[in-house]
């Protein structure tokens, strides 16, 4: 974790930056870094910010539009996949407002990028969600992150701890907005009109969540003590959580066998499609094990 007075400094700094006065960029250019490392250690699921940093900035030098933005994944470094792009904004002492973010997006090369349209203001920050964690990089003198668990939807604000000299591999290209519609003026001023220009603009996003239902599941009834479970998402491509009686809904795949004792028991499957949309209604299914009759001799 990061020692109360280097988060400190840190964000004193952002604020100056964020109280320094706003004006548009006059030419495209790249905020944070995208690299391969080797070694590091483990980090959670959750999402990570760059509030700190030496010779490479992370924040927005100036109001503008990210157009789209890059991470790396691969084996032996920082390796995180699936995740989402966040932009978060200083908004006192170690909190921050989440202000924007892309959909979900599952990376199968090194320093891939994505179109996104994220309007920001002068001091932004940058970093991503991990939905299952990875390998943070090694710490380097001069960078300093933070941490949240979850995924915070825009408009959160929340205290960001600490993750002592951190430097995310995660990069974006901000553009000027000189005329204001909320488009980066160097690839997406034709998005809203232009036909020829769509190839740059970035995919409108995917809200929509997946339905789940069941292909196959236990009798209602019945003595047997392993039960069988087949389901299914509306959406290709969606990855499945299940939950046993009292349980939390964790990681699993179809199809799936819980064993359970006598009595009654519910089992409960959700889909979340590939842009991390997650079924508001579970797919639930309950069902009675019967108590065995004894064999008399």
């Amino acid at each position: 974790m990061l020692r109360a007075k280097g988060y400190a400094c840190a964000a004193v700094a952002m604020l100056a930056i964020a109280l320094g006065g706003a004006s548009p960029a006059n030419a495209a250019q790249t905020i944070g870094q995208t690299f391969g490392s080797s070694g590091g250690v483990p980090c959670p699921a959750g999402t990570y910010i760059q509030t700190a940093s030496t010779g490479v900035s992370y924040a927005a030098p100036t109001d503008g539009v990210i157009t789209s933005w890059s991470a790396w994944t691969g084996t032996g470094g920082t390796y995180f996949s699936p995740l989402k792009f966040k932009v978060a904004r200083l908004s006192g002492g170690a909190n921050f407002t989440v202000v924007g973010e892309d959909s979900l997006r599952t990376l199968s090369t090194p320093g891939e990028s994505f179109a996104v349209r994220i309007p920001v203001r002068q001091g932004d920050v940058i970093g991503f969600y991990s939905v299952d964690g990875g390998t943070c990089p090694p710490e380097y003198a001069g960078f300093a992150g933070g941490y949240l668990a979850g995924d915070p939807a825009p408009g959160t604000n929340a205290a960001f701890t600490g993750t002592s000299g951190r430097q995310h591999s995660i990069s974006a290209v901000l553009e000027p907005d000189a005329d204001g519609d909320g488009f980066g003026d160097e690839t997406q001023d034709g998005c809203p009109s232009d036909p020829a220009a769509q190839g740059a603009c970035p995919p409108p996003p995917d809200t929509t969540p997946p339905d789940t239902t069941f292909n196959d599941r236990p009798d209602d009834k019945t003595k047997k003590r392993t039960a069988h479970f087949e389901f299914s998402s509306s959406e290709p491509g969606s990855s499945f959580q299940c939950k046993l009686d009292d349980g939390e809904f964790a990681t699993c795949s179809s199809p799936d066998e819980v064993k359970v004792g006598k009595g009654k028991h519910t089992f409960a499957v959700r889909a979340i499609d590939a842009a991390g949309n997650v079924d508001p209604t579970p797919a639930t299914d309950d069902w009675t094990v019967k108590k065995r009759k004894k064999k008399h001799k």
